[in-house]
This record gives C-alpha cells, structure tokens and sequence, in this order.
C-alpha cells in the first residue's frame, strides 16, 4: 500500500515537473519567436495592387455567349490583390511574388506603422515569378540574408507575412522538401496574403520567398480526410538573381529625370524634390514646378507621368514643360540611367559569410551553434509531446 502512494506521489511529482518545464520551454520559445519577428518585422511590407478589370467582349461575336436574364450587374473597375512583401535594399527596393503585382496600374506599399509609399514596378522576371519594387525613399532595413543550401528537411522556419491586408501573420513551420531545381516546401499554414512573405531561419535571416502554396492529402482521420498546408517557397538566391535580372533590364530601357512628384491642382504632377546633379536638376526645374507636358504629350493627370517616361530610353532628348509662378517654361535635357542602383548579385557572397556570425542568442549572453539551435528546438518537441501523453494518461 505505502509503495503505491509513493509510486502515484513520485507521479504527480513527475507530470508537475513536466508541466513546469513544458510552461518554461513555450516561454523560452515564445520568446525566441518574439525577437525574431522584431528584429524582421521592419523590412515587411504590405503590398496592395489596383489591377484594371477586363473590359466585357464588344465583339462581332459576342452575341453568341450565353447571358443571364434580369437586369445587368454593375461591375467594379477595378480589382485589388492583397499580398506580401519585404526590403530587399535600403534604397527602396522591395521584392515579392509577380502574381501579386502582374498587370497592376497602381501599387502601394505599406510598412508596419501605416507609412505608405506609391510604387514603381520595375519588371517581373518570369523563371522565378519574382517582381522588383522601388520608391523614393532611403535607410530602409533590409534583411539579413542566409544561405538556403544550409537548410535540410526538418530545419525550423518562421514566415513573416501579410492576412489579407487585416494584420500581420507570424507562424512556426519545418522544411519536409527540398526540390532539385532549389525550391523548399514548408509545412506552414499560410492564406493567400502570404504570397511574397519572407521567410526565416533560426537565425532571423531570410532564406526565401513564398511563392505559393499547397494541400497535400495523407490518408484518413477517424473518417475525414487529412490534409498537410504547405508553402512553396523561392529560395533567396534565386530571387536576388531575378532582382538582378530586373535591375539590368531596367536600366537599359528606362530613362531617369530625377524627379520626385506628388499630385496637384487638376491631378497633374507637382516637383516636390530634385536629386543633386540629375539631368532635371542640372536643366533648371525646380521644386514647386507643375509638370504638363513631356516631348509632345501632354499630361491629362498625375499617372501620365509614369507612363510617357516608361517609353523614353537612357540618353534620349526630353522637353518638360512646367508650370511655374503663373508662367510656362520649357526645359531641354537628356534623361539619363538610373544611378547608385544595387548590385543584387554581388550580395550572393554574403550569404556564404552569414554562417560565420554569431547566430541568434537564446536569452543569454553567448551564442551557440546552428546545430545547438536545431537539437534544442527538437528537444524542446520531444519534451512537449512526453508532456502532452503524460496529461492524457492522467486522464
């Protein structure tokens, strides 16, 4: 009899150890998790696309559709897609997935504390569905990067992303593949807001992209199908090759002004900055200007702008006609390459670098190794599912 009571005590005793040490390993971990998602949460973004809606067939043949009685549905205009992206480089570059972007006439990027900026899409490179953002802004966060390669199926991942515009997501996931064309599939739960979420390794550096994501079905489950969510995700090498690719296409067939503009009286573009030495700044404009007229085009509103400079190359002749102080004016000069861009593949060197830092700390003043970070996360599970099957005894 007194050996049963001591055999039930030194249970009790043990399940209450294991909760307490359970509760201390979720708040060790919670706490890992936290400094992560501040150290990156900076460089995430909010990216909104306004994509024009297809105008309905006009055509010859169009009577030949089926149409529905009653009366017509009005139609929006306009669409808006809802995804993620995140700092690539300090000087306004952000990167995400093309489907986001893909036949936008506006985008707008939002940071965590509600700044928003109008962005420029620079191309969309179609190997590696990876688009390129830009902004006039400087000293963003960009994110650390790390090297995909390191990784291998079991390796833990934290995604950083956008729910659908509403607020930010944070989940905890393991790799389960690694593809031969480099492509990871992580076991995550994702939404469709996570499309161009950066996601990270133990040490709170970016190992790649989500570029998509998927269901895969593993047998039943007391009756019902069961089912794994998974991310695919673009590796960041490859997506700093895209970037690359984008930046020197961008280059070549683009002409700089050096202008920065806000919209004015009638929706026409105002000069509301001027970089140093750029054509604009060396041809006389000057900040307070009202552009309404490029070469023989005039401007009927703020976005024809962008749209007359997309066709005007690197050292091609442009004419601005301004509005200044009631008066017109008219100012010669050749647009010129876009300076002082990144060189997005020259940042592949880092990467191989990035395992010889000091990894992320663990709530003391000394670091440990990857492998260390790996055996105590899995530590950590075994130690939650001993405790987890010891409550279900109990029961």
């Amino acid at each position: 009899m007194l050996k049963t009571v001591i055999l039930n005590a030194v249970s009790c005793l043990t399940i209450a150890t294991s909760h307490v040490a359970g509760q201390s390993l979720l708040a060790n971990l919670d706490a890992e998790i936290n400094a992560i998602v501040e150290k990156i949460q900076p460089s995430v973004v909010t990216v909104s696309a306004i994509i024009p809606n297809k105008k309905p067939d006009d055509s010859f043949f169009s009577f030949l559709k089926e149409s529905v009685p009653g009366p017509a549905r009005p139609e929006a205009d306009f669409t808006t897609n809802i995804g993620t992206g995140f700092v690539l480089h300090e000087q306004g570059f952000v990167a995400t997935k093309s489907s986001v972007v893909a036949g936008a006439q506006h985008i707008y990027v939002q940071f965590d504390e509600d700044t928003t900026y109008m962005a420029e899409l620079m191309g969309i490179d179609s190997e590696f569905s990876v688009a390129l953002l830009r902004f006039d802004t400087k000293n963003l966060k960009s994110l650390d990067f790390g090297d995909p390669q390191l990784l291998r199926a079991g390796s833990w991942t934290v995604l950083v992303g956008n729910s659908l515009g509403i607020s930010s997501t944070v989940s905890l996931g393991n790799i389960n593949a690694v593809y031969a064309n480099g492509l990871l599939q992580i076991a995550v739960n994702t939404s469709p807001g996570n499309n161009g979420s950066p996601v990270m390794n133990s040490r709170g550096q970016i190992i790649g992209m989500v570029s998509g994501r998927l269901t895969i079905s593993g047998g039943t489950n007391r009756g019902s199908m069961a089912a794994t969510e998974c991310a695919l995700v673009t590796p960041i090498d490859q997506v700093l090759q895209a970037s690359g690719r984008i930046m020197a296409e961008y280059q070549k067939n683009h002409g700089w002004l050096g202008i920065t503009v806000r919209p004015f009286e009638r929706n026409l573009p105002q000069i509301v900055a001027l970089l140093e030495n750029s054509p604009a700044a060396l041809s006389g404009l000057a900040i307070g200007d009202v552009v309404t007229k490029i070469n023989a085009n005039i401007l009927n509103g703020y976005y024809d702008l962008k749209r007359i400079m997309a066709s005007v190359k690197p050292g091609h002749a442009v004419e601005v006609q301004v509005q200044r102080r009631g008066q017109t004016r008219k100012f010669k000069f050749r647009a010129a390459h876009l300076p002082d861009v990144p060189h997005f593949a020259q940042i592949n060197p880092e990467i191989v670098k990035a395992q010889e830092q000091p990894i992320f700390k663990f709530g003391s003043k000394n670091t440990r190794s990857r492998d260390q970070i790996e055996r105590r996360l899995l530590l950590m599970e075994q130690k939650l599912q001993f405790l987890q099957n010891q409550i279900q005894k109990k029961q």
